[in-house]
């Protein structure tokens, strides 16, 4: 059976995943995973074994506010304008999420899972590999996707700035975080003692948080037709069901630092969380929203 690669299986598409090399792709200086939305916990189908994909919801998940999706997109668009004059594309962004989504499918399961770890970020990465360590052994899983529809944008959220734990001083508007340093904000303030102060102070720390850090994350939502099972070496079925087709409402979150450098683009998406995997099932030191 052919290799299957993770850049040949996606096609190229400078607003989507110009490379999924995981040399290629910065990682995130303080921010690993940012959930956007509220939990999906209520919504989830039990499962016996704790992977990313089966935990499937039977309802629609929750969506981010209009306000915040539109201020969201909003400096995403700026950010490409300022770029090279372009338009971010929503539909093309879409189809290479949907992309991505499919070939997380079949590396899930298969020998070369090895392959994800240039398409999800590292934490993520770590935490399914750990989770398929602690699956009893000689069980196999088999995951087939049928299709893929109402794939929707429902969450665009990004941060400004960094600054060392404990340091953190965080200023949120319509769902957008600009985090910056308290001990900088205090000399700041000492600084400027005019009637102008604060206009001032924010302009600066706003500057300084562009130039430090920018990163954006995208919820995406679709439903999928699919079958899944889990059985262990006598084929006893652990997980999932025997040749049934189900109807799982899922939620991804693609994210990227901005790279002002990359000569192709300066996105380079990688998958953050998985059905809120990571906000589920691991400790998240991101920020809450």
């Amino acid at each position: 059976m052919a290799s299957i690669s993770a850049v040949n299986m996606i096609r190229y598409n400078k607003y989507l995943f110009p490379s999924l090399r995981p040399s290629s792709i910065r990682s995130s200086t303080m921010l690993s995973s940012l959930r956007l939305l509220s939990s999906s916990k209520a919504h989830n189908a039990s499962s016996s074994y704790p992977l990313p994909w089966p935990h499937h919801a039977r309802g629609p998940l929750p969506t981010d506010r209009l306000l915040h999706r539109i201020a969201g997109l909003f400096l995403l668009r700026r950010v490409v304008r300022n770029w090279d004059g372009s338009r971010f594309d929503t539909s093309s962004f879409l189809n290479g999420a949907k992309d991505a989504i499919l070939l997380v499918g079949k590396l899930l399961f298969s020998n070369e899972r090895n392959e994800l770890e240039g398409i999800l970020q590292p934490k993520l990465f770590k935490a399914v590999e750990t989770s398929f360590s602690s699956l009893p052994q000689d069980s196999q899983g088999k995951l087939e996707i049928e299709s893929i529809k109402r794939l929707e944008l429902t969450g665009v959220r990004s941060v400004f700035g960094t600054a060392s734990p404990g340091d953190e001083h965080v200023v949120s508007w319509l769902g957008q975080k600009i985090i910056t340093s308290k001990s900088r904000l205090e000399s700041l303030s000492i600084s400027y003692s005019n009637g102008r102060m604060t206009f001032k102070v924010a302009k600066e720390l706003g500057e300084e948080a562009t130039q430090a850090r920018m990163e954006f994350l995208l919820a995406v939502s679709f439903l999928a037709k699919e079958r899944y099972r889990l059985v262990d070496k006598d084929g006893t079925v652990l997980d999932g069901a025997e040749g049934k087709v189900r109807s799982s409402h899922h939620q991804w979150v693609f994210g990227s630092t901005v790279d002002w450098d990359n000569d192709i683009y300066p996105f380079q998406w990688r998958i953050y969380d998985i059905n809120n995997y990571l906000s589920n099932n691991v400790i998240n030191d991101g920020c809450e929203t």
